[in-house]
Formats: C-alpha cells, sequence, structure tokens
C-alpha cells in the first residue's frame, strides 16, 4: 500500500487600502472598503512517487510571468514547477492582478503583487508541513446557480434562482479529503459561474464573492475548503446585490457541498498523479482586427486605442501562443486545469469524452493573460467575448481563434489517456 498524505495552508492577502480593481476607472471608483477578506489556500498531495500542490486564491486572474516565478520559488520546498496549479477564483472585487488596456487605474498593483507571491509560498510552505496520512472521498451534485449569460442574460436582467439557464453545467464536483488526527475534513469544490453576486453597487469593495462566503461558512466546520472555478467564460451567477445576495448564493453551495458528505465513501490508498504539457493556441491574425479599426471613422475609446497602438508594434503573423494545460488525478477523480476564461461548451466537451465518471475542469489557471477563449459558436454570433474584450487585456493583442476550445480539448484528453510516463516527466 502507498503511502498517501494530504496537507493544506491558508493565508490572508487581503490588501491594505485604497487600492484599485478592475472595476476602478478613476480616482472616485477606488476600493476603500474591505466587504469580505481575501485568501489563498493550498492543498498539497504526496504519496511514494510524487508530490503536488493545488493553489487557489480570491483573486481576478495571475498571467503567466507572476506564475512561473513563484513555481520556482515553491521549488525549493522540494516540488517539481511542472506540479504546481496555480488558480484563481476570479472574483471581481479584488485588487489588479494582471494589466488591463485603458486608464492607469486598470493597471497591475505591483505593490500588492510583490506581497502576494511571498505569501503564495508561504502558503505551500505550510501546507507541506501539515502533510499527514490521508483517506480521499468524492463526490459530485447539482446546484441551479448559474446561468448563461450569453443565451438567458446577465444577473441584473435575471436575477432570480428559478429563471431559465440556458447552456449551463450545474455539476459541482466535490473532493473530501480527511487527515488522520484532524477532527475537521477539507474539500475541494469545482463549479463554474462567474463571481458577480456582489453587484455592481459594490464596485468600491474588496471582496471574496460568493466562492469566498462558501469557503468562510463551511470552514466553520471543516479545515480547510478550497474553491476552483470552472469554464465560466459565458457563464454567470443568477442573482446579485451586496454581501447578502453573496452571502446566500454561498449558503446554498456550503448546503450541497455538506449533503453529499453525509454519504460519502472513503479510500486511504490513493492514485496520484499530474501532468502538465505545452500548447499551441490558436489565434487569429491581427491583419483582420488592425485593418478593421483603421478603417473606422469613429472615436474609439481609451482602451481600444491602447490596444490598437500595441497591436501596430506587435508582429502580425502571429498564429499561436504557448500555455498549458494539467491534468491531476486524485484517487477517482481526474482535475483539468486550463488558463483563460473558457467558455461552458468545453468543459462539456472534455467531460463527455474523458470517459472518466469523476472528471472535473477548471480554468482561470496558470495563465490569465489570454482573456476569453469563446465556441466556435459564439464566434459566428459576435458580441463581448468575442469582439470587444480581447482589447482590454493589456499584457497581449491577439484575439483567440475559434480554433482554439477544440485544441484545448484535444491536449486535455491526450494528457488523461497517457500512461505509463517516466517519473517525473513534463511532457512538452
Amino acid at each position: 500500500m502507498t503511502c498517501f498524505k494530504a496537507g493544506f495552508g491558508k493565508i490572508d492577502i487581503t490588501p491594505d487600502l485604497p487600492v484599485c480593481t478592475l472595476y476602478t476607472r478613476d480616482k472616485n471608483q477606488i476600493a476603500d472598503k474591505i466587504t469580505s477578506r481575501l485568501y489563498v489556500r493550498t492543498a498539497v498531495f504526496e504519496n511514494d512517487k510524487v508530490k503536488i500542490a493545488i493553489i487557489s486564491g480570491d483573486l481576478l486572474a495571475l498571467d503567466s510571468d507572476f506564475t512561473t516565478r513563484v513555481k520556482k520559488k515553491i521549488k525549493r520546498l522540494g516540488f517539481k514547477p511542472e506540479n504546481i496549479m496555480i488558480s484563481c477564483t476570479h472574483t471581481h472585487t479584488a485588487p489588479n492582478t494582471i494589466n488591463f488596456n485603458g486608464p492607469k487605474f486598470l493597471k497591475k498593483e505591483k505593490g500588492y503583487l510583490k506581497k502576494l507571491e511571498t505569501k503564495i509560498v508561504e502558503c505551500a510552505s505550510s501546507a507541506q508541513k501539515d502533510l499527514k496520512s490521508a483517506k480521499i472521498g468524492i463526490g459530485k451534485t447539482k446546484i441551479d446557480l448559474n446561468v448563461n449569460r450569453r443565451e438567458i442574460g446577465r444577473m441584473s436582467e435575471v436575477n432570480d434562482l428559478n429563471s431559465p439557464t440556458g447552456l449551463t453545467d450545474n455539476e459541482t464536483g466535490i473532493i473530501f479529503i480527511e487527515q488522520n488526527g484532524i477532527k475537521k475534513p477539507s474539500v475541494i469544490v469545482n463549479y463554474a459561474a462567474h463571481p458577480l453576486s456582489m453587484g455592481k453597487k459594490s464596485i468600491k469593495t474588496i471582496s471574496s464573492d460568493f466562492p469566498g462566503e462558501m469557503s468562510r461558512i463551511m470552514e466553520k466546520d471543516f479545515k480547510c475548503v478550497m474553491f476552483l472555478q470552472g469554464c465560466a467564460g459565458n457563464i454567470n451567477v443568477k442573482i446579485s446585490g451586496k454581501l447578502k445576495v453573496a452571502r446566500k448564493a454561498g449558503r446554498i453551495m456550503a448546503d450541497a457541498v455538506r449533503n453529499v458528505y453525509k454519504n460519502v465513501s472513503w479510500e486511504a490508498d490513493c492514485k496520484l498523479d499530474m501532468k502538465t504539457s505545452e500548447i499551441d493556441m490558436p489565434v487569429d491574425a491581427l491583419e483582420v482586427s488592425i485593418k478593421a479599426h483603421l478603417e473606422k471613422k469613429e472615436t474609439e475609446n481609451i482602451s481600444t486605442k491602447e490596444w490598437l497602438k500595441k497591436a501596430l508594434k506587435k508582429a502580425r503573423n502571429t498564429r499561436s501562443v504557448k500555455t498549458i494545460v494539467q491534468t491531476i488525478q486524485i484517487s477517482q477523480a481526474y482535475l483539468i486545469a486550463l488558463p483563460g476564461e473558457q467558455f461552458i461548451e468545453t468543459a462539456l466537451e472534455i467531460k463527455k469524452k474523458s470517459g472518466k465518471e469523476n472528471c472535473f475542469v477548471a480554468a482561470y489557471a496558470n495563465c490569465g493573460e489570454i482573456g476569453y477563449v469563446p465556441s466556435p459558436k459564439a464566434f459566428k454570433k459576435g458580441g463581448y467575448e468575442v469582439d470587444e474584450a480581447y482589447k482590454y487585456y493589456g499584457d497581449h493583442v491577439y484575439r483567440n481563434s475559434p480554433a482554439a476550445p477544440s485544441a484545448f480539448v484535444k491536449k486535455a484528453l491526450s494528457l488523461l489517456k497517457i500512461t505509463n510516463r517516466k517519473k517525473g516527466d513534463w511532457i512538452r
């Protein structure tokens, strides 16, 4: 029998105030209030063959320069960088941690990022020191809390738990972990819904939104509650309003997860594996977008102007951008980690073709600067995620191609099927 161990860490990453968020366009929109505190949580799993770290922060996104740098520092703790996943819950009421085109307020909070880097490494160290023999329980449930915003409408148009959903994935993947000698279990929860329950009236606040509220509620009885955001590029939470609504959504999730815990089956001799692979993500040629903007006679907004200025200086023949895909096996659960704002169609396709009963798909992992990855169907219809959003992301000047989703699906499925991998290999 292999010796399976698990350890957990949790560190407060709430910023000093005032601080700029995604919503800050001028000095009157700078966040000056903390509605709920932000945390980074780490789960470390180890057996006699491999050790992995799963990290989730109450943040909007982190770019690959940052995550690569952090992984190199965590390497000193005995981890291989390819066995580390760093993801974000995608809360919009958090400090700016990636660059956006537009007003100066939309640039990275460099001072905060420097402190964040240290705290993530500290959290990983804390989780490693917490390693204890453990057992795993896998569960699933359905939570009707999300809505396809392109098909049905955004929260202000819906704002009703009984509203139609359109194409969503309300399956909630759950991994329970019980450490020997520890009364409180820990849990990893995977669900897809943009964390926007705080609503537009909360733009000057710092908040972990409904994922953080779920964790706060559950951590009265659980040791560590980690939320892994799913492919929510076109998926919103159904309700919005302020802290009261965020807590309502968090409570709905917490109650559903607790109900699964009551009947979970446990396994102590757990399989553990992780694979990381580079992928050449297809992107659209720049010529098309640049030409279209140059031919426009109307005045562009400040974000588009900044994007166009950058685009004109960049090589226009870019056809692909390198990023990574990861697969993690923990017992009978298979977790796929994708970069950027993936659409729900990608997650559903991976789950359908994986052949795995417990296949969970997380996004917003490792590389946040690639932005939205819309489905081919979305490209035909156009709209914000297809035609506008890519101009706001400040660290790239391309638009993702309609071919990108299928490339991610293909890569994820290929990793799931790879066997007899040499110990420690990073698949290229």
